[in-house]
């Protein structure tokens, strides 16, 4: 599938009606309605630590054995491929990528400039709705439905005496260039045998190792945590991780949190490739309106998935068509959707 030089996040439209009209149902006379696409939106992989993947045309959440994730993810030993188990039996990268052994975990990482929008500390926001579009289907295995958490995530390390309150200068230097070790991949970390192999997974980071530009955990971690706007005396620096505030049941400490988002699962019946998915965000944009400068930041994952260590169900992920995969285009209608990047579509009252 060819890459279309389409600038992340520019593409949105604003639209005032004067007339009755609808976003998903609801009536917006009046108000105004707007749709804007990610500034990042990357795919992070726990077997390719070091790894940038900045342009590809689909992402992918949840796990793999044999690492290809069904070809959705080019494969290959540089940036922007992924080694895969094939590739790791008969060559060993530079940066030591890849798994011939253990399970490869992907997780999607989106963040989403609010600022675009229009949207402004006065207005009132009415409804908000993420949406994206399968890329492929048959990615499940089995019968069964599994549940797929979104959480909002914090970049920054407390490792490297960042305090909670600066979250909001540090996170939007979140960038497309994020890795499993890395919320912009900085080039410092050290791979080997000692250092990169044989510490992949969930647990702390440390400079050497995983980069200057590290997240507190490996992949963000398994457990999450409170949400950091709280104050930094909330719980003590230990319970601010890189994630928070997902859906009852999903993996985090419960503790501190507060669930921001709704469940979702998914099936091999509805993960079908063209299929359109829209999610209420409402909670979600509110929580970036009053405590994270209009920026919305989350992380979707399979949940369990750092038990994910073998096992009898070889592959279990879904994927999605990215922003890099949607034509660069003039959107001026206000009930034309994207071809396919995902987005976020707003209605509020000014």
């Amino acid at each position: 599938m060819a890459r279309h030089s389409v600038r992340k996040g520019l593409k949105h439209m604003l639209h005032e009606s004067e007339v009755a009209g609808t976003t998903y149902g609801i009536p917006h006379q009046g108000n105004i309605y707007t749709r804007i696409t990610p500034t990042v939106d990357v795919s992070i992989c726990n077997q390719n630590p070091h790894r940038k993947l900045p342009n590809s045309n689909a992402l992918v959440s949840g796990y793999d054995n044999a690492g290809n994730f069904q070809g959705v993810i080019p494969e290959g030993s540089t940036h922007g491929y992924w080694t895969t188990s094939d590739i790791a039996d008969t060559l060993i990268p530079e940066d030591h990528a890849g798994s011939s052994t253990e399970r490869y975990v992907s997780r999607i990482i989106f963040v989403f400039d609010l600022n675009q929008a229009g949207i402004t500390a006065g207005d009132k926001l009415i409804d908000a709705q993420f949406r994206f579009i399968y890329y492929k289907s048959n990615t499940i295995k089995g019968n069964d439905s599994h549940n797929w958490d979104f959480h909002r995530i914090h970049p920054g390390t407390t490792n490297a005496g960042i305090s909670h309150d600066m979250v909001n200068v540090y996170g939007n230097q979140l960038t497309q260039n994020a890795t499993w070790y890395e919320f912009d991949h900085s080039g410092t970390g050290v791979s080997g045998a000692g250092e990169g192999v044989g510490q992949r997974g969930f647990e702390g980071t440390t400079g050497p190792t995983h980069g200057v530009n590290r997240w507190d955990n490996q992949g963000m971690g398994f457990t999450g945590s409170t949400a950091e706007h709280r104050g930094d005396n909330f719980g003590g620096t230990g319970q601010w991780l890189d994630y928070s505030d997902g859906p009852a049941g999903s993996n985090q400490d419960t503790t501190y949190s507060t669930p921001l988002y709704a469940e979702f699962e998914a099936s091999r019946a509805t993960a079908i490739a063209g299929g359109v998915v829209k999610i209420d965000f409402y909670n979600a944009v509110e929580d970036a309106r009053a405590n994270y400068n209009n920026y919305l930041r989350f992380m979707i994952k399979i949940r369990d998935d750092q038990d994910s260590e073998g096992g009898p169900l070889r592959y279990q992920f879904i994927s999605m068509h990215s922003s890099e995969a949607d034509p660069d285009k003039n959107l001026t209608n206000a009930g034309e959707e994207p071809d396919y990047a995902p987005s976020i579509h707003i209605t509020y009252s000014r």
